[in-house]
């Protein structure tokens, strides 16, 4: 994939350029640091409240993911050239992309089991892989999400509970520790 700073800056600047010549979208490039202090690319606007600023693109290994970052948490959709991340920045900003819900479950349904902000890491058979077997990143928590104005070890937030680092004695969102109780297999006397 993308491996340099350099080759990722110039994707970002080639959806950039996509996004204004082919939809009329002028969105700015900027940086966000991620949850894991790694500095991430970001397009910008100022569509939505301050706390869902843009469209952020994560350079995994394998993969290229762009996150629309929204009031609801973020969700990220794979793809693999800046076309396809372009028609999904223009999708989200334009609302045709929407992520189906099941409607009959709660809100509470969507926050994983445990106490951070993320599921299990789950292993896969991989027979491809030298011990037969690689392991699945955690599915993350649908409402938590970064303040991309505060520091990296003060800049999480939970939109199920619209608080974050630094409010009423919430202080570990940052590193994925749930504030809000909910499943996290603690009894209230505990």
């Amino acid at each position: 994939m993308l491996d340099s700073k350099e080759d990722q800056k110039e994707f970002v600047e080639e959806v950039q350029k996509i996004l204004f010549t082919t939809y009329k979208i002028n969105l700015d490039i900027g940086t966000e640091r991620s949850w894991y202090d790694k500095e991430e690319f970001i397009l910008r606007h100022d569509k939505h409240p301050p706390l869902c600023s843009g469209y952020l693109f994560r350079f995994e290994p394998s993969e290229l993911y762009v996150y629309e970052l929204t009031i609801d948490g973020c969700e990220g959709v794979p793809c693999n050239t800046a076309e396809e991340a372009a028609l999904i920045v223009k999708r989200f900003y334009t609302h045709e992309y929407h992520f189906e819900e099941d409607r009959s479950e709660t809100p509470e349904d969507r926050i994983p089991d445990g106490v951070y902000c993320h599921g299990p890491i789950h292993p896969v058979k991989d027979p491809s892989k030298p011990l037969g077997v690689r392991f699945e990143a955690p599915q993350r928590c649908p409402y938590w999400t970064t303040r991309p104005d505060r520091h990296p070890q003060d800049n999480g937030f939970c939109t199920y509970l619209n608080k974050g680092d630094g409010d009423d004695g919430i202080w570990l969102l940052w590193d994925q520790v749930k504030a809000c109780g909910i499943k996290d297999g603690m009894d209230e006397d505990e």
